[in-house]
């Protein structure tokens, strides 16, 4: 997946909000065209990269806070919106963008680079 996220830090930088026209333009910029993106709650601020196969993809966490920010809803409100709205809707659509889940930071810890023992002079 091509990820973005120097673009991404370098416009939370200046405080800019993505609008759906931006987005379109810096997909374009990337070199696809054509590219199904959310366009009935944008979730532009979501947007993280490319698939290998030319889709947009989005943060499921990040489409979360893009509600709670946009539309002052709870956590609760925006969660049931993407599941029943959003998720529910995306196998209706070819070539439609995907929904990537964070993994939890308390199931990070779990998983620390494993170390190939010390293969020593035996």
């Amino acid at each position: 997946m091509f990820l973005c996220e120097n673009i991404r830090n370098w416009l939370a930088k200046l405080k800019i909000d993505m609008t759906l026209e931006q987005l379109k333009q810096l997909i374009t910029d990337l070199g696809y065209e054509d590219v199904r993106v959310f366009d009935d709650y944008d979730y532009a601020d979501a947007f993280i990269g490319m698939s290998d196969d030319g889709r947009a993809v989005y943060s499921y966490d990040k489409m979360i806070e893009w509600l709670m920010y946009k539309e002052n809803w709870t956590y609760e409100e925006a969660v049931e919106w993407i599941d029943y709205n959003t998720i529910r809707a995306l196998p209706y659509y070819p070539d439609g963008p995907i929904v990537v889940y964070d993994v939890p930071e308390y199931m990070k810890d779990d998983y620390e680079e494993v170390k190939e023992p010390d293969k020593g002079n035996d």
